[in-house]
């Protein structure tokens, strides 16, 4: 049975989903879409994606802004990655904190992530593939966020696009 519980004491509306899997000699069998569970999330899915990425790349921090904002649920179909969200609405007394997850195939976990965060990722694995069920819809004119490397965190020897290098630093995203 799928469940959805509850990830961190900080981030009450960010909410951890271990996603019902069946294992048997053939391999797995995953249910990633509960109508009942996406409901008590009060999620629809309007969009779904996904990216491949290769050990050590970062891809984000990223969200939409007003009046495109989204929700997503992400989860790691393939390989191993550090998932981040980071609390980017303006008046939230936890602006600019963030917290991760391992998420991996073996784990058969996802996180949902509501608007006013933004989201990224870290590939521990060789290689990972990573699914987004979104609320909401792409919108490239909206697109925002942080450059992680702004951050006070680690990141290690990552591999970021130049889109993300050029994203705001924390501080400037602030005061936009």
């Amino acid at each position: 049975m799928t469940s959805v519980e509850k990830f961190s004491n900080s981030f009450p509306e960010i909410k951890k989903i271990v996603f019902y899997e069946h294992l048997d000699d053939r391999g797995s069998f995953t249910k990633l879409y509960s109508k009942q569970i996406f409901e008590q999330l009060g999620f629809i899915v309007n969009e779904v994606f996904y990216s491949t990425s290769k050990k050590n790349v970062f891809r984000g921090f990223h969200m939409q802004a007003d009046p495109y904002e989204i929700k997503k649920i992400v989860f790691c179909s393939e390989g191993k990655i550090e998932d981040f969200f980071i609390d980017l609405r303006k008046g939230s007394s936890n602006f600019g904190k963030f917290e991760k997850i391992i998420l991996s195939k073996e784990n058969n976990t996802g996180l949902y992530i509501p608007e006013g965060f933004g989201h990224g990722f870290r590939v521990l694995s060789d290689y990972a593939t990573v699914g987004y069920l979104q609320e909401g819809y792409h919108n490239i004119d909206s697109e925002t966020g942080v450059n992680p490397m702004s951050l006070d965190q680690d990141f290690g020897n990552i591999v970021i696009s130049v889109k993300d290098k050029n994203l705001p630093s924390l501080e400037q995203f602030a005061n936009e």
